[in-house]
């Protein structure tokens, strides 16, 4: 069984609670080749442990679990994918058959973890879909349950 299947499999198992929790899956960001590759030479691997298809993989079936659950699903891999200009068809923005992106490598600081406008755009999408799922839960109007820093005693 393959790891993407597997998390398939285990997203049917997620426990149902009382409380009503509200849960967000948020898909796995693009990976970037070009930048794997000399991170994980430099870690002793011959070759690189990622994928930029397989990434996309498991962001394909991150989002099949959200729908089959009914949960919300922050598309990240998309949303970073958008910010490349990649479409649908075009050779996956971040995969070694392609050219290298200035754009992920904006995004990546080693093709892997974040660099801060990847931070940025991930928490803008995980508020906009906070606020459009559940208006309720909107940061910017929730009350205070303590007097703000600014009022605390001195």
């Amino acid at each position: 069984m393959t790891p993407a299947c597997r998390i398939v499999q285990a997203g049917n198992t997620v426990p149902s609670h009382t409380h009503s929790p509200r849960l967000i899956l948020i898909t796995p960001p693009p990976v970037n080749e070009y930048q794997l590759e000399a991170a994980d030479q430099a870690k002793g691997y011959v070759e690189s442990r990622r994928s930029a298809e397989n990434t996309r993989k498991y962001a394909t079936a991150c989002r099949e679990v959200g729908k089959e659950m009914d949960l919300a699903v922050l598309d990240l891999w998309a949303v970073m994918m958008a910010k490349t200009g990649w479409r649908e068809g075009d050779v996956l923005v971040g995969s070694k058959e392609g050219a290298r992106s200035e754009v992920l490598e904006g995004l990546l600081a080693d093709g892997l973890h974040f660099l801060p406008p990847a931070y940025k755009a991930l928490y803008e999408s995980l508020m906009e879909l906070i606020v459009r799922k559940w208006p309720d839960q909107d940061p910017m109007g929730i009350p205070f349950c303590l007097p703000a820093w600014t009022e605390a005693p001195r």
